[in-house]
């Protein structure tokens, strides 16, 4: 997935991300917020419950955005109650103060996220999904997305909920799938807009047209596309911790825009599979990973430097380690001692890197 520059610029911030904001929303085709409130609601709305019913949700929800709201139904293959499924509020173009408002919510989630860097958990709530351009009617887009959240595999699975309103899940179904074959699937949804772990505004634009006729088609992974899509729960903390430590100690040739979501795959497959790893390094590291936290630590130092653990000090941090110690308790000590002494660049780690170590390892 290319969607990132990999050259050097300066450090995303708040009032960059708004600007690409309003250009993507360019007059004449319809705007809507996406909100996942699996986690409870982006604004406080009176009245509602966890039983309450889809006309007292959409009413709520009208009241507290001003805005008309459109409810994504999921179905009844997924358990969840109304005040729980996604849904679109439909904006008034590029100058609606909910584009800024929005963008202000989604920002504050990605600092959540970076908050302290390799010692922070990496994890946040994510409410807003992103912002979607369509021609079609409100109606006609909300039953479009929930096509698209019904998970279509053929591996057995309990899972049923493809939670792409959450732009993370959506970021990794990028990486897994690829962008030309979701731009297929998109149809007449002609833009997806969604602020990512880097807080840069990222788009990805339908193959079809406004006026593509054709039936809508839908996402569907083979039994290794989702299990690579369930390594999110790895993936997704990891790279907030990893860019927060970037952000909190930017050198000048660390790529602080590279799509780390590549790499985080590749790492976590790794680090997941390192009980039947046959490599020197996977002897010394693999008593320390004893948890997902763990798991998560890994996959965040190799983001930052990629042969961290076969760095001679962290080798011999780690032999020289007291048997109660996990790779989290001791994250800031080994980011420490792999990078000392070498080149900076090295923390810029790559796709390919990542795949030609699967490779040998």
């Amino acid at each position: 997935m290319a969607h990132l520059q990999s050259e050097q610029m300066e450090i995303p911030d708040q009032t960059q991300a708004l600007k690409q904001l309003r250009h993507a929303c360019e007059p004449g085709t319809p705007c809507f917020l996406l909100i996942d409130p699996i986690m409870g609601e982006a604004l406080p709305t009176d009245g509602v419950s966890h039983s309450s019913n889809l006309e007292t949700v959409t009413s709520a929800r009208e009241k507290a955005w001003g805005r008309p709201v459109h409810i994504i139904s999921l179905g009844t293959k997924i358990k969840l109650p109304p005040s729980r499924y996604p849904y679109l509020v439909a904006l008034e173009g590029a100058e609606d103060a909910w584009l800024e408002a929005s963008l202000d919510m989604a920002w504050d989630e990605r600092c959540d996220t970076w908050k302290d860097g390799l010692k922070g958990s990496g994890r946040a709530v994510h409410r807003i999904g992103g912002w979607l351009r369509s021609a079609v009617s409100a109606t006609e887009l909300a039953q479009l997305l929930g096509e698209w959240m019904q998970l279509r595999t053929t591996q057995r699975v309990k899972e049923s909920y493809l939670r792409v309103a959450d732009p993370r899940v959506f970021s990794l179904l990028r990486t897994v799938l690829g962008d030309a074959v979701l731009r297929e699937h998109m149809g007449r949804l002609q833009q997806w807009l969604y602020l990512d772990a880097n807080g840069l505004v990222q788009s990805l634009n339908s193959a079809g047209t406004a006026n593509d006729n054709r039936d809508p088609t839908f996402p569907y992974l083979t039994p290794e596309q989702w299990q690579q899509l369930i390594l999110g729960a790895i993936i997704h903390p990891a790279v907030g911790r990893a860019y927060g430590q970037r952000r909190a100690s930017p050198a000048d040739d660390i790529f602080l825009q590279t799509d780390d979501y590549p790499s985080a795959l590749a790492a976590a497959a790794r680090f997941a599979d390192i009980s039947r790893a046959k490599a020197s390094w996977a002897e010394m590291v693999s008593p320390y990973i004893r948890s997902e936290e763990d798991l998560t630590t890994a996959v965040a130092l190799t983001l930052l430097n990629p042969r961290w653990e076969t760095h001679p000090g962290v080798l011999t941090l780690l032999a020289d380690g007291e048997g109660a110690q996990t790779l989290t308790k001791k994250c800031l000590d080994i980011h420490a001692c792999s990078t000392h002494a070498e080149p900076q660049s090295n923390m810029a780690f790559s796709a390919a890197t990542a795949n030609r170590r699967m490779e040998t390892n």
